[in-house]
């Protein structure tokens, strides 16, 4: 009787992390190692937004000198063999910007001796607890987000409104205050759809940093330059009437 043996399988999701070149190479090189362990090699995939696709076996790829100038979309680390023993391990990481984690990135050992596998697993693990980035609150609690988002243009637009007109009658009131909830509206569905594309759930970096990482630089300057001097000379107005 051919006695069947038992394979494990270990999924981990991968879900609010900035993965840059030094920690795609660390996770590359355990990937590595452990192919050449069984005198095998693994295939890197790295995809970019304009199209272009790379293809190799050497983790020094994820250098910064060595990684695609472009932007990355999606990495897949794979590696596996089946005679003499199942085993291998599937790294997928794809720059995602969704309202919430989903299982487009993840860690996947598979193999028929347990130890290997949940140390290979806590080992993957680790590099990526490094990674985690602090923008996961935005996330989590993504209704109140865009319901403070909405709220800060209502009320930017109405102070704004607000400031400018004479008289503030009932009447001026019971116009302006359902338009300014409107066009905040609009306002903030785009402001929304920024801030998750400049706070990514995951987000892959080369040696230029990422898109993300300038719609950040962007945002910031927006804020300190622009929305900041507005409020403090509608509160200025206001304080002065």
């Amino acid at each position: 009787m051919v006695q069947k043996t038992t394979i494990e399988t270990r999924k981990v999701g991968v879900s609010f992390v900035t993965l840059g070149p030094p920690e795609l190479r660390r996770i590359a090189s355990v990937v590595h190692e452990e192919a050449q362990k069984e005198s095998s090699l693994p295939e890197f995939t790295l995809t970019c937004t304009d199209g272009s696709k790379f293809e190799t076996s050497d983790p020094a790829t994820f250098e910064d000198a060595n990684m695609p100038i472009g932007q990355v979309e999606s990495i897949v680390m794979d590696w596996h063999v089946y005679r003499p023993n199942d085993k291998g391990i599937r790294i997928r990481i794809e720059q995602e910007s969704e309202f919430m984690p989903s299982s487009c990135s993840y860690i996947e050992v598979r193999g028929a001796d347990s130890t290997w596998v949940n140390g290979v697993t806590a080992k993957l693990q680790n590099i990526i607890v490094q990674c985690k980035h602090s923008h996961g609150m935005l996330y989590r609690l993504w209704p109140l987000r865009v319901a403070a988002v909405y709220l800060l243009c209502s009320g930017v637009i109405f102070l704004l409104a607000w400031s400018l007109s004479e008289p503030r009658t009932d009447e001026w009131l019971a116009i302006s205050l359902p338009v300014a909830m409107s066009l905040a509206y609009a306002v903030a569905t785009g402001l929304d759809g920024l801030l998750r594309s400049a706070f990514p759930n995951v987000e892959i970096q080369n040696a230029r940093g990422s898109h993300a990482a300038r719609r950040r630089k962007l945002l910031y300057f927006f804020v300190v330059v622009i929305v900041i001097p507005i409020l403090g000379a509608i509160i200025s107005g206001l304080m002065g009437d």
